[in-house]
């Protein structure tokens, strides 16, 4: 059957609610989804060094969470640490969508392969977080070592897909929280403390950041030319 742009755009949405469906699954969905708290502690360990500060170390946990034990000598750097890490994660969802839609997969794999190297080396201190990140490698290696084009291409898709769901997710989920439970909303609990501005202020500026790069992706799909794929050896 010779594929036609509906067939190809059928075929993407497909792979968007796929990647919807494996991350809400028991036990692939959950391995998935650590891929959002690993960029997201990330944020906060970059900031903490660009401010002069220390990274104690990170940990990753089985129920897709995240810790980050920084030292910062200012208040001001503490700010920036606890702001820091809901707008790189959906940052990096952006710059995973964008190189996806102009067809550098492979950047994709490797920019996070590479985030999670970083980590293992140097961040990542407790035992499920380190054996997340070699096993990520490793299927990241095996791609890269015996996959083709269109293998790259749906690792990619999942990856960033699967990172801009849990952006918007989790930014929801702590935005309730801000609501219910003022004092257990994570880092906009934290950005409370620093600023005394209400923790639903910070979660809602999170959410916000999330759904717009939703709205830009969801742009770039409807102006994207899916006749290009056909054309793509991928293969």
């Amino acid at each position: 059957m010779k594929l036609t742009v509906t067939h190809i755009q059928l075929i993407a949405c497909a792979l968007l609610v796929l990647s919807f469906v494996i991350a809400r699954l028991p036990v692939v969905g959950k391995y998935l989804r650590v891929v959002n708290t690993l960029i997201h502690e990330t944020g906060h360990s970059l900031m903490t060094l660009m401010t002069d500060g220390q990274v104690i170390k990170v940990e990753l946990f089985s129920d897709t969470s995240g810790t980050t034990v920084t030292k910062s000598k200012s208040k001001f750097g503490q700010f920036l640490i606890a702001f820091s890490g809901y707008p790189f994660a959906t940052a990096m969802a952006y710059l995973f969508i964008f190189l996806i839609f102009n067809h550098y997969f492979t950047a994709v794999i490797i920019t996070i392969a590479v985030i999670a190297l970083i980590n293992l080396l140097f961040f990542v201190r407790n035992a499920h977080g380190i054996i997340w990140i070699i096993i990520f490698l490793a299927l990241a290696v095996v791609n890269w070592k015996f996959g083709n084009r269109l293998t790259t291409l749906i690792f990619a898709v999942i990856v960033g897909a699967v990172n801009l769901l849990e952006s918007i997710w989790s930014s929801l989920v702590i935005t309730v929280l801000s609501v219910r439970k003022g004092k257990s909303a994570g880092d906009a609990t934290n950005l409370h403390k620093l600023t005394h501005v209400p923790a639903f202020i910070w979660a809602l500026m999170f959410l916000s950041m999330a759904v717009f790069v939703a709205y830009r992706t969801a742009l770039l799909f409807l102006h994207y030319n899916f006749e290009v794929l056909i054309k793509m050896q991928l293969t």
